[in-house]
């Protein structure tokens, strides 16, 4: 309220106080006086995007300043207003998505508290694809963080809720994460010598396929076991592209192919030949200084094994066993041939080197 000296309400309109270098500010920012239809009555008006309480100052040259305080209430929050701001473009399955949302009332005012926590929610694509549930935290007035774990690779549109409606969506695309675990295909059986190759694939956490190509060379080795689980000693070739491992048979037996991640300590997964036990023999040919003393020379053998040799042909008199064999190799007795049934094929039993010194 103005008065003139006599203290008699004085000003009839806005004017009335540029000449009397009156002037109003709210928390030291300027705002405007108007008239309010009655003589020496004006009001100030400003507006204030936070909800707190402000300091009204009026001021007049030469006189002391008028001051009140009054506190700005947020309306309720309007998804329609709010908005989102921060997010990213890109992450790892299994990383955490931390973007702001802006709350906003109906006249555009910071708005919101921790009771609307709970009112937001998200979604990609429409999916609840997420590792742990969305959650919204209350930070000050018309600002939250939002947070979400996602677990499924692929392009994504995220879009956020309020109370049901739409405050923003923003473009995600979630990528395989680290590899954990690998599985490898290889033909079912192959021959010695021959070039070998089995597929493989590798998967995150999550079971999300990793197929880039750099990611793969950059992590990944393979070794070939034989059947007693020595590693065979055959170079190992890693097509990152094609995702695929090639190698030269050269064990006979059930045959394990075996993957690794650097920055994992044990294998990330394993195959084994199955079926005809693996690699198998090339074209067979004799030994050019040892018996054969295969398990088919034993009593009951099959009409195509290599001839048995008789109860009553001595050790010096009966024949030797393989048709390729020298003619100064020794012979073999019921007895020795009985000792190989469970030598490996080609390779000569101990009971057949201790009939070598005795003879």
């Amino acid at each position: 309220e103005t008065e003139d000296s006599y203290g008699n309400a004085a000003g009839t309109s806005a004017s009335d106080l540029s000449a009397t270098t009156i002037a109003a500010t709210v928390n030291g920012a300027s705002a405007s006086i108007v008239f309010q239809g009655i003589v020496g009555t004006y009001g100030v008006v400003f507006e204030h995007q936070v909800a707190e309480t402000v300091t009204v100052v009026v001021s007049q040259s030469g006189l002391a300043d008028l001051s009140d305080t009054t506190t700005i209430e947020a309306g309720a929050l309007s998804a329609a207003n709010s908005g989102l701001s921060g997010a990213p473009t890109s992450v790892k399955a299994g990383s955490t998505v931390k973007f702001s949302i802006n709350g906003r009332d109906d006249s555009n005012a910071a708005a919101g508290s921790a009771a609307d926590e709970g009112a937001f929610d998200m979604n990609l694509g429409g999916q609840a694809l997420f590792a742990s549930y969305p959650t919204t935290k209350f930070l000050a007035s018309g600002l939250f963080e939002a947070r979400f774990v996602p677990n499924v690779a692929g392009a994504y549109t995220v879009q956020v809720t309020y109370a049901g409606l739409e405050v923003g969506t923003f473009a995600l695309a979630v990528e395989p994460g680290p590899v954990r675990s690998g599985v490898v295909s290889c033909p079912s059986s192959a021959t010695i010598g021959a070039e070998v190759t089995c597929a493989f694939e590798l998967s995150d956490a999550y079971g999300n396929s990793v197929t880039d190509a750099s990611t793969i060379a950059s992590g990944l080795s393979a070794v070939v076991l034989d059947k007693t689980g020595f590693e065979v000693d055959t170079e190992v070739t890693i097509d990152s592209n094609s995702r695929s491992i090639t190698f030269t048979a050269k064990s006979v037996g059930a045959t394990s192919v075996k993957l690794f991640w650097s920055s994992l300590s044990s294998s990330i997964g394993q195959t084994r030949f199955t079926g005809a036990s693996g690699a198998t023999n090339g074209p067979t040919r004799a030994p050019s200084s040892s018996p054969s003393t295969s398990p088919s020379a034993a009593p009951g053998a099959s009409p195509s094994a290599s001839p048995s040799v008789s109860p009553g042909v001595s050790p010096n008199s009966g024949p030797t066993v393989g048709s390729a064999a020298p003619s100064t190799a020794p012979t073999v007795s019921p007895q020795e041939v009985s000792g190989s049934t469970n030598a490996p094929s080609g390779a000569p039993s101990q009971d057949d080197d201790d009939d070598d010194d005795d003879d």
